[in-house]
């Protein structure tokens, strides 16, 4: 897939190369009291399941928390969610819908604002997207990237496309597009790109959800470090993004060790994923 236009040094992975593998009125809306919601917390979904909109896994919990979330603010989604990523600084999710961007504030768990996504990523055109990641800003510095610059990667079955975020600016820039996925997308172990629901990408495997044999997937020794996860056809699919790109055998979404966890939301509910360091694995429901 696409590069973020960082570069990896020689003597630590840079899952920015899987991207080379793979790869409102008018504007900005916000609340006049900037609080971007109209409620003071998010509304519980515990007596009305097919009202959960997210479901949340903090690092080291044992269940996810199901929410409806902050369903009442103006700034909330109104379209099916297509994708998501985090801002892992920030501790800020985006949500992509055809027609929009929704930013929620994970620690508050409020809508924060929102905009046009034709405005913001002009380059997508009509184009569905399907999944999304981003490359937190501290890993890009290592490989020298700019600072306060996220990676992102937006994907439709066809296309990758690249941008750089920057924090500060609120903004996005295009890197570039590309139709080539790789040769690793063409194997058994990739899932079907027309039927990706939501991935994520995690650059420290601290939570040790990724396992395999790393040196037979890719003929190196050590751990499994960043890879990507991809939720299709009602399991996981886990590609290494540190040293060889390639994906290891899919698993079962209910056999995955997250989604074994008390609460986890079922194989068909996720409409999109983001994985933030600090406020932990969040789906979001796509219909």
């Amino acid at each position: 897939m696409a590069s973020t236009g960082t570069e990896p040094s020689t003597s630590a992975p840079d899952p920015t190369s899987a991207m080379t593998e793979i790869v409102d009125s008018g504007g900005t809306t916000e609340d006049p009291d900037d609080s971007g919601s109209t409620t003071a917390s998010s509304a519980s979904c515990d007596e009305d399941p097919a009202a959960c909109t997210a479901w949340i896994l903090t690092p080291g919990s044992g269940q996810w928390v199901a929410e409806a979330l902050d369903v009442d603010s103006t700034l909330a989604p109104t379209e099916p969610v297509r994708a998501a990523f985090d801002v892992e600084s920030e501790l800020e999710g985006i949500i992509v819908t055809d027609t929009r961007l929704h930013v929620v504030d994970l620690a508050s768990r409020l809508w924060i604002r929102s905009e046009n996504r034709s405005e913001a990523l002009p380059e997508l055109g009509d184009d569905e997207i399907l999944v999304a990641y981003s490359i937190p800003s501290y890993w890009g510095e290592m490989f020298g990237g700019s600072p306060g610059v996220e990676g992102v990667l937006l994907v439709s079955a066809s296309t990758a496309y690249s941008y750089d975020y920057d924090i500060d600016a609120q903004s996005f820039t295009f890197v570039e597009s590309t139709t080539d996925f790789g040769a690793a997308w063409d194997g058994p172990a990739a899932p079907s790109r027309t039927a990706m629901q939501a991935a994520w990408l995690d650059v420290s495997n601290a939570e040790g959800w990724a396992q395999g044999d790393i040196m037979q997937l890719c003929g190196v020794a050590g751990e499994i470090g960043p890879y990507a996860a991809f939720l299709a056809d009602g399991s996981v699919y886990l590609q290494d993004t540190g040293y060889c790109f390639e994906f290891f055998d899919p698993v079962p979404h209910a056999a995955f060790e997250p989604f074994e966890l008390p609460g986890a939301p079922g194989s068909t509910e996720a409409g999109a994923a983001f994985y933030n360091e600090t406020l932990g694995l969040w789906i979001l429901r796509g219909v």
